[in-house]
């Protein structure tokens, strides 16, 4: 014979229940006074983002002081132990860069940096460049450089995509001047002006691209705009110190003969910072702001 129905109905539930209401009768009237003050005075928990719905960062987000513009596809910091080895470890999403000659880790102006000798070092990614910032992408490049002497009018920085054809190319030059010293889209390019920035000293150095306005910026100051229509190859590697081939190796020297001239820097680097947006005008500022006493910089 079933005689579940003439159990009592004893839950966890219902126990909890029975031992708090014997909790109260023996505490007393005094007891549940005291309780109910507590409760009252304690704070309310204090929602955090995992417990609740909010929006996550816009793209042009800040990361510590350092003001980031899309995807931070690279970042490379000479204070990395890996630095100076084969293998520059990049804290950005692109992966790691290989080492090609013999790039090395040296002081220049009291800062550890990365030392490149203009004829045969640099850096070279690991996986090809992101489609996200070739073509008419917004992109920006950020530079913590040195160039003790401007040995050419194109000092490569950092480069991707390939020269050979019309706006394929997007070299950032830190260069001794001429109308290609700032930036090669190939044929159509920027120049530093009649001030290029000064050698033997520490630069902020930055490119912007908004998919129509390219600007360049020296410790936080606007050196030039102009508008392109963008056609940065795909598929290519991206290089710290040189450039690439229209054949997409990597390129130390121009391809014209007995005019050519060294595409190579010959100088340091700290930081090399690539974002797949564009960094604003005050974004710009705020990172030169963030890194600029580590470089000895008092102001623009």
């Amino acid at each position: 014979m079933n005689d579940s129905r003439h159990r009592p109905f004893f839950t966890r539930a219902t126990a909890k229940a029975h031992f708090l209401s014997a909790s109260l009768r023996a505490l007393g009237t005094s007891g549940l006074t005291l309780l109910l003050g507590l409760a009252t005075a304690w704070p309310a928990p204090t929602a955090s983002a995992q417990g609740t719905n909010a929006p996550s960062a816009p793209a042009s987000a800040q990361t510590g002081t350092v003001q980031a513009a899309g995807e931070l596809v690279v970042s490379l910091d000479a204070r990395d132990p890996s630095a100076g080895t084969t293998n520059w470890i990049n804290q950005g999403t692109m992966g790691n860069f290989t080492r090609l000659g013999a790039p090395k880790v040296a002081k220049a102006g009291g800062q550890s940096a990365v030392q490149f000798n203009g004829q045969s070092d640099a850096y070279r990614s690991e996986k090809p460049t992101p489609a996200t910032i070739t073509g008419a992408h917004a992109r920006s490049i950020e530079v913590w450089v040195n160039n003790p002497s401007l040995d050419s009018t194109e000092e490569c920085m950092v480069a991707w995509g390939h020269r050979g054809t019309t706006l394929a190319n997007l070299s950032f030059n830190y260069g001794s001047g001429g109308g290609f010293s700032a930036v090669t889209h190939y044929d159509q390019d920027m120049g530093w002006g009649d001030n290029t920035p000064a050698a033997g000293q520490w630069h902020h150095l930055v490119y912007t691209y908004d998919g129509k306005t390219a600007r360049i910026y020296d410790n936080g100051v606007e050196r030039g705009a102009e508008d392109f229509d963008l056609e940065t190859a795909a598929g290519d590697r991206m290089n710290i110190a040189a450039e690439n081939s229209s054949e997409g190796g990597p390129l130390f020297e121009s391809e014209f003969g007995g005019d050519a001239w060294a595409l190579s820097l010959s100088g340091y680097i700290a930081i090399v910072r690539v974002h797949s947006g564009a960094l604003t005008a005050n974004q710009v500022k705020t990172n030169f702001n963030a890194d600029k006493a580590r470089f000895g910089i008092s102001a623009p």
